[in-house]
């Protein structure tokens, strides 16, 4: 039965609803994290949007600038001199190490870089190099402290004779050559190496008692530092870093890498407060120091702070923070203690201070501000409108999305649930590929799409907040359109792998098709026939380990595995031959010739064991083929000896019994008898007929002259002939067949026999006052014809054994019939390439015979012999 709710229109309508309302909630919620300042409960809680300098997002906007401040407020001492950038500032590395934040531009540990040089080393740095050619030597003096070498200069010296190893028992010179690192001298033998490495200089004096090669990797150095050719020459010469370099490089390393941070963030601080690039305002006021620092020169000067504080709270949006909360102001919604914690904590002081911003709310300045609040003026009043949208889609996805999950794997007309290729996929290997998939869609709009501008961010009471500093208007086609496409082919692969999985768990198909249980079954399996199995399992080991052993090369190995391949080899072929003897010979038995054997020779134990097996079913169908048709033959020959024996009596019978009515008896019961001996012996003919033509069908002993028949008129026609005994039992027929030739290719005869038994079937067994329904159709291929009444008699069998010889609706026998009328219409049907098909329903009965059609014009497609058995 078709269902219009799980039609294919209908699903596909449903796939196509859940990929745009998909498409438009993550679009929707996108354009509310980037929209710029947009409290978002107050759109759905006042009549009209707040303006953007009293939205959460201005405010976030501004504290989050401010934090930045006093970020680069913190740096300016690393980098400024006198207030202004200075490449030629000192750093003090180790002080950096320490406190990056406390660097004054002097040098008291010695070692320091000017920040220029830093930076510029930073732009190309890759780390330290642990295979760097130009090594380390390490040298200990005998008062315990250490002399360092590069590896030229060392090798110089050496051969130069400046410096002269102490050859012993224990070590040669080109051993401790080799042991500090020189390949050279690798391939030379040499006794210890536990031996010390004595040097002594040209006088013969000892100036090490040891040297190693430094192991720790190298810096290469692209500038010096303060005061020293190399980092070499401090460690030699500085007490505090001799026998520290390793201390050294890691301190350097940690610089090179943290430095440019500090940098980028410092210029991203100037250029971003800098006097004429913004509406913000703001000045922090060191009490301590009695110095301010601000981005306004108006207000630099220390004796008129309270004045110029008054000044910028006169008007726009401010937050004037002191050391006590009392002293706090601001005419935002923001946290007193939270700015406190924010400017205490930049500034690493806890008193003596004094902070405070303000915002120009006219923007004269076309900064972030300025730009978000255009922004924020433009969009706020869609902003409800994607909202509730989103919600609507969000339930209309919800709605979408249980039906489909309902309907998926169900087709109208047929039954249970319906799987396509990639259902059949192994459950892993469909779950790796949607994964994939997904993740590759996911990437697609990451890494096409980059949010506009400056991003400002961080965490509200409603959530995360991101809203972008300019670029929002002009990229936004260019948001929708690539996060659009990602989101729909996410949402495409996503919905592929969801719905493969509900039809897998409907099928039940979810574990049987699984990697999983596959690899258990094989297991199972190679459990099951361990016997064979673990023969070819621990052979192929042996094999495998044959191999190896040919790969180390020595000839006795080389000879052996060779050996053992040529008898793999040979086993291999003989097995192939085997195996083609066997699948020949069942291929002969097969065919019918039960009688060959397979020849047995030559072969090993295994497939000896089964050509015998096989040998023996021949031997065995043989047997019960012949059994079989000896059956069969004393059948027929029983029916057909019968039937004529018993034709003979019968004929007498119905001779005398026509006789006897001629002779027009005038007692009513000898009529009465007379009637009753003539119905008896017509219907015993009849029987008898039956029989044959049942015998003759199942044997195949019947011949078929094939021609084109028109299924119209032969109905038309039959149904002329029975009408007379449909009016007998009181039985009305309605036919609907088409005006139209119906033209099927049958033997005439034949299939006169199958709609006459359908007919006379109707006739018997309908019940008397009803409706009898003849019904013809036509297709591009098929002819079919219906016939449907309901039962006088219970139908307590099923379809299958209405067909079934000598078996009817009514199992007690008490009406006409013999109950080989539906089996004979049925052989005959498929003998003539039809189908025969029953349908019970109750006591509804219906029988549909289908041949393919024939075209008049075309001829018959598929020409057929006249005749054939």
């Amino acid at each position: 039965m078709n269902k219009w709710y799980q039609s294919r229109l209908c699903k596909g309508l449903l796939l196509v609803l859940v990929h745009v309302l998909t498409v438009i909630m993550v679009l929707s919620l996108a354009w509310i994290l980037v929209y710029p300042g947009q409290e978002y409960l107050s759109a759905f809680q006042k009549d009209k949007p707040l303006a953007y300098e009293d939205s959460e997002g201005f405010e976030d906007t501004v504290q989050t600038t401010v934090s930045n401040i006093l970020d680069y407020n913190t740096l300016r001492p690393i980098f400024e001199t006198e207030g202004k950038y200075d490449t030629n500032r000192l750093i003090d590395l180790k002080k950096f190490d320490e406190n990056a934040r406390a660097v004054d531009g002097t040098n008291k540990s010695g070692m320091a870089y000017q920040v220029g040089d830093l930076i510029k080393w930073a732009e190309s740095y890759n780390g330290i190099d642990y295979t760097e050619e130009e090594g380390v030597i390490v040298c200990k003096k005998e008062d315990g402290t250490y002399h360092y070498y590069y590896k030229s200069e060392f090798k110089k010296l050496i051969e130069e004779k400046s410096l002269q190893f102490i050859e012993t028992e224990e070590m040669s010179l080109e051993g401790y050559m080799a042991q500090l690192g020189y390949e050279e001298y690798m391939n030379d033998s040499y006794y210890s190496d536990e031996a010390e490495k004595t040097i002594r200089d040209k006088e013969g004096k000892v100036l090490y008692v040891d040297c190693w090669e430094f192991s720790d990797g190298v810096i290469n150095e692209k500038y010096a530092p303060e005061g020293f050719k190399n980092l070499l020459e401090l460690v030699n010469t500085d007490a505090e870093w001799n026998g520290k370099l390793e201390e050294v490089y890691r301190i350097l390393d940690n610089t090179l890498v943290i430095l440019p941070h500090y940098y980028y963030q410092y210029k991203d601080g100037l250029e971003t407060v800098e006097e004429g690039n913004t509406n913000l305002a703001y000045m922090y006021v060191d009490q301590k120091a009695k110095k301010v620092y601000t981005n306004r020169s108006a207000y630099k000067d220390y004796n008129k702070v309270e004045e110029n504080i008054k000044k910028m709270t006169a008007q726009g949006k401010y937050v004037v923070v002191a050391p006590k909360l009392a002293d706090f102001q601001s005419n935002m919604d923001v946290s007193a203690e939270e700015w406190k914690n924010m400017v205490t904590g930049s500034a690493n002081q806890k008193e003596e201070f004094l902070f405070a911003v303000s915002v120009d709310t006219n923007y004269p300045i076309q900064d972030s501000f300025y730009i978000k609040n255009k922004e924020y003026e433009q969009y706020s009043p869609w902003v409800k409108v994607i909202v509730v949208g989103s919600a609507v889609s969000a339930i209309l996805f919800l709605i979408s999305f249980i039906w489909l999950t309902a309907v998926t794997g169900h087709v109208n007309g047929k039954e249970g649930i319906t799987l396509n290729f990639f259902d059949r996929i192994k459950t892993e290997i469909a779950a790796a590929l949607i994964i994939g998939g997904m993740l590759l869609a996911i990437m697609l709009p990451i890494s096409g799409l980059s949010l506009p501008g400056d991003l400002s961010y961080g965490y509200t009471e409603e959530g995360l907040y991101i809203s972008s500093a300019y670029g929002f208007e002009e990229r936004f086609f260019e948001m929708v359109l690539i996060g659009g496409i990602g989101t729909l082919i996410t949402c495409a692969v996503g919905m592929l792998g969801y719905l493969s999985l509900v039809k897998r768990i409907k099928a039940r198909t979810l574990w049987k098709n699984s990697v999983l249980r596959w690899v258990g079954h094989l297991f199972r399996v190679f459990w099951e026939n361990r016997r064979s199995t673990t023969k070819i399992t621990l052979g192929y080991m042996g094999f495998m380990l044959l191999q190896l052993l040919l790969a180390t090369g020595y000839p006795v190995f080389v000879l052996f595995v060779l050996a053992m391949d040529v008898a793999v080899f040979a086993y291999l072929l003989k097995s192939a031959i085997a195996k083609q003897r066997i699948k020949f010979g069942i291929q002969r038995i097969a065919s019918g010739d039960v009688n060959y054997k397979i020849p047995i020779g030559n072969m090993v134990k295994e497939d000896t064991e089964i050509v015998q097996n096989i040998n023996h079913i021949g031997e065995g169908i043989h047997n019960a083929v012949e059994a079989n048709m000896k059956n069969e033959r004393l059948k027929t020959d029983l029916i057909t000896n019968v039937s004529h024996d018993i034709k003979t009596p019968l004929t007498s019978i119905i001779n005398y019994v026509g006789l006897l009515k001629q002779e027009k008896f005038e007692d009513p019961k000898i009529q009465g008898y007379l009637q009753i001996l003539d119905a008896k012996s017509q219907r015993l003919k009849t029987l008898t007929e039956d029989v044959v033509e049942a015998s003759k069908i199942s044997s195949g002993n019947i011949t078929l002259h094939y021609m084109n028949i028109d299924l119209v008129e032969l109905i038309n026609q039959t149904t002329g002939e029975f009408a007379e005994k449909f009016e007998k039992r009181n039985l009305s027929i309605v036919v609907n067949v088409p005006k139209e030739p119906a033209m099927i290719r049958v033997d005439s005869r034949r299939i006169w026999r199958v709609i006459e038994n359908i007919y006379n079937n109707a006739a018997k067994y309908a019940m008397e006052g009803t409706r009898i329904y003849a019904d013809l159709r036509m297709s591009d291929r098929y002819v079919q014809f219906s016939l449907k009444n309901v039962s006088e008699q219970p139908l307590n069998i099923s379809a299958d054994e209405l067909t079934e010889r000598f078996i009817r609706g009514d199992v007690s026998r008490s009406t006409e019939g013999s109950g080989l009328g539906l089996s004979i219409a049925k052989n005959l049907t498929e003998l003539q390439g039809g189908k025969f098909l029953l349908y019970l329903d109750g006591d509804l009965f219906k029988v549909t015979i289908v041949f393919p059609r024939l075209y008049q014009q075309q001829g018959n497609p598929q020409p057929q012999p006249e005749e054939s058995k």
